[in-house]
C-alpha cells in the first residue's frame, strides 16, 4: 500500500502517520543531523 503511494505520488499523509507511530525504531533520532 505504501510503494504504491510513493510510486503514484498520492502519499495519505494519515496513514504514514500511523505508520510512523506504530513502527518507529527511533522516536528520539534528530533527522536533521543526517541531512
Amino acid at each position: 500500500y505504501l510503494y504504491r503511494q510513493i510510486k503514484e505520488n498520492q502519499i495519505d499523509e494519515n496513514y504514514t502517520a500511523q505508520l510512523e507511530q506504530a513502527n518507529n525504531l527511533f522516536p528520539n533520532i534528530d533527522y536533521a543531523v543526517f541531512q
